[in-house]
């Protein structure tokens, strides 16, 4: 299917209508927090002036006089409004020598100014950006970025403005949230944001994470985002266009102009990567990911690590429940991965395998799982929580390995009571030397307490540790995760 190319479909998008006008803008900017700064933001000085058109950078001048009434100085950046009967364009710009504005010829166009014709200019007035203790703020991450310049809005938002780009307005204070977290180490394991940012996976559910954690905590246009599909080259285009409009994308000029083919394998749906095409959303991207990551405490960490799980991670199963919990890395990335682990107290449960610039990190034996399931859990999360395929395997991979089955048994059959072997196995309806046998394995031993010595008048006493009713509750837990999961997909499928 052949898809027109809209390259400016955000850029054709950029405005909002007040009562009767139009007000157009030239920032990366969600239009709803545009339309409150429109509303809110007061105006410095106003002048009619006439535009010079017949140039290569048509372009007005400030007078002196103005200039020196709001203190403006070469190279200051401004927020101007030029309108012309009921249409607004609001730009940011450079304050240039004899306190000249060069106009966007887009602007030009979409105004239809003509040569020397007069249109109503207003300067709007900046605010002091105020920093606080104890939140992280953009203008704070990018202060020593020299290629960056900020300019104080209402709201506390804030413009950059770096040369030749377009500027991008952003709330200033960014609260470091669980989603946030997560987001930004998916993009770090599925993604890339040396120069532009983009992610690319074949799971819906973690693009829309990233898309709409990006427009919830960064204010960034869901708009901005354009997608580009990977397909295999016998599959038809069409399925796969018409899936990832149904489940990501919501506007076919969103996505580049052609579909990409390759011959490794993809699903018929194939692999989506979404990307937004400016340098400074990716220079945003690293300053704020450097932070995260040089800030992390343990319940950080955990969100981080079920990105990084969701990006890189997988649950196997065989015949006896699962059988591993694996995480890939590549050697550059290996010693974050590391402490990332290290910092939630699971390190010590992985072992390393390298292959080369590759290698993986396993956790296998039913005896660390227990732990690991444990660490989430009492963090109030799931580990896979955002990749439900993974999430299902390693909950019901758990639930179902045999030694879970069997210690869950005795722990139900044993409850909150104090019994003899022969009251045990009774209830289980086995032979006592089995139930003793089966009690005293070691994989089992710390989860059940075994006190006397076995002997007419000094009988075992078996009661359930303080290790085993942790157990007993993180099994019910799993049970009712997975219960939960079955009845939302058979309400979302009915």
């Amino acid at each position: 299917m052949k898809m027109q190319n809209q390259k400016s479909f955000f850029e054709k998008n950029c405005y909002i209508k007040v009562n009767d006008r139009i007000i157009y803008y030239n920032e990366i900017i969600d239009a709803f927090r545009f339309k409150e700064l429109y509303l809110t933001e007061e105006i410095l000085g106003s002048l009619d002036s006439r535009v010079n058109t017949r140039t290569a950078r048509p372009f007005f001048n400030i007078p002196s006089t103005l200039c020196r009434q709001i203190n403006l100085e070469p190279g200051d950046l401004l927020i101007i409004r030029l309108s012309k009967e009921r249409n607004t364009f609001e730009i940011i710009s450079k304050v240039y020598r004899w306190g000249r504005i060069h106009i966007p010829k887009k602007v030009i166009e979409t105004l239809d100014i003509a040569h020397l014709e007069k249109i109503k200019i207003e300067i709007v007035k900046k605010k002091n950006i105020k920093q606080q203790k104890n939140k992280i703020f953009l203008s704070q991450l990018l202060a020593s970025n020299k290629k960056v310049r900020v300019i104080g809005r209402t709201n506390n938002f804030v413009t950059l403005f770096v040369n030749q780009q377009r500027p991008i307005t952003l709330r200033n204070n960014i609260g470091i949230t669980p989603c946030l977290i997560e987001s930004f180490f998916l993009i770090h394991g599925d993604g890339h944001y040396s120069d532009k940012l983009y992610f690319a996976n074949n799971n819906p559910d973690l693009h829309n994470l990233v898309i709409e954690t990006f427009n919830t905590s960064l204010s960034l246009p869901k708009s901005i985002w354009r997608g580009r599909i990977n397909l295999k080259g016998s599959f038809d285009e069409d399925f796969a266009v018409n899936y990832w409009l149904k489940t990501v994308i919501k506007n076919k000029e969103q996505f580049y102009p052609a579909v990409s083919r390759t011959k490794f394998n993809t699903s018929s749906k194939g692999n989506l990567r979404i990307c937004i095409d400016s340098l400074i959303v990716a220079e945003i991207f690293r300053e704020l990911f450097k932070h995260i990551i040089s800030n992390l405490d343990e319940e950080q960490s955990l969100h981080a690590l079920n990105g990084l799980l969701a990006a890189e991670g997988g649950a196997q199963i065989d015949k006896i429940g699962l059988h591993k919990i694996t995480l890939s890395y590549n050697q550059k990335e290996k010693e974050l991965f590391k402490k990332v682990l290290a910092n939630v107290g699971l390190l010590h449960l992985f072992k390393e395998r390298d292959e080369g610039v590759k290698g993986t990190f396993v956790l296998e034996k039913w005896e660390k799982f227990y732990p690991f399931f444990k660490k989430f859990l009492s963090h109030q999360t799931l580990p896979f929580q955002r990749h439900n395929l993974r999430k299902a395997r390693a909950l019901n991979g758990m639930l179902n390995h045999s030694f879970t089955k069997t210690i869950n048994k005795y722990l139900t059959a044993i409850g909150e009571e104090t019994l003899t072997v022969k009251e045990l196995s009774r209830g289980l309806k086995i032979r006592d030397d089995s139930c003793l046998t089966t009690i005293r394995k070691s994989q089992y031993s710390k989860f059940i307490t075994i006190e006397g010595k076995g002997i007419n008048g000094n009988p075992f006493k078996i009661s359930m540790s303080k290790e085993g009713k942790d157990l007993h509750s993180l099994i019910l837990r799993l049970k009712q995760e997975v219960k939960h999961e079955e009845i939302s997909i058979y309400q979302e499928s009915s």
